[in-house]
């Protein structure tokens, strides 16, 4: 079962500002592009908003720090985005072992969707080889995640 999240716009600010902080950081210290260009900003800004809204949902402070690596996001979790309703949970192969969210984010509403371990997830059913300059990586459906009410 999907947990819905409304953040208030002060929230979005804050989540924001931290997307943007990160952005310019990974610029500034000239780290590789994980993202395509076009969606650069708006993939920090959305991490940035998913991570607050996975730890508001937790009761959990939210660590804003700014490029520090394969890190968990959040209290044993590393937290990942997307805008698209039905959209997969990404993790590549030289992801860390451990556990993964997924948050899709639409406006003021935050949807965590579920978790995986990795261990599950880098799995052959789910592997998409690289296509363009999208990275190889494990897609797993929304589907196959497991509920947040199952810690």
């Amino acid at each position: 079962m999907s947990v819905v999240l409304q953040l208030s716009p002060a929230e979005l600010m804050i989540a924001a500002n931290v997307g943007v902080a990160r952005r310019v950081a990974s610029l500034k210290r000239k780290l590789p592009v994980t993202a395509s260009w076009t969606h650069l900003w708006q993939s920090d800004i959305t991490g940035a908003i998913a991570e607050y809204a996975f730890c508001k949902h937790m009761g959990l402070f939210w660590d804003t720090s700014i490029n520090v690596g394969n890190v968990e996001d959040a209290y044993g979790y590393h937290i990942r985005s997307t805008n698209h309703e039905e959209g997969h949970l990404l993790i590549k192969p030289s992801d860390p072992d451990g556990r993964y969210a997924l948050v899709t984010v639409d406006g003021v509403t935050c949807t965590i969707r579920g978790y995986i371990h990795s261990s599950d997830a880098k799995n052959n059913k789910y592997f998409v080889p690289q296509r363009g300059i999208k990275q190889a990586a494990y897609w797993v459906p929304q589907s196959d995640l497991k509920s947040m009410e199952i810690i």
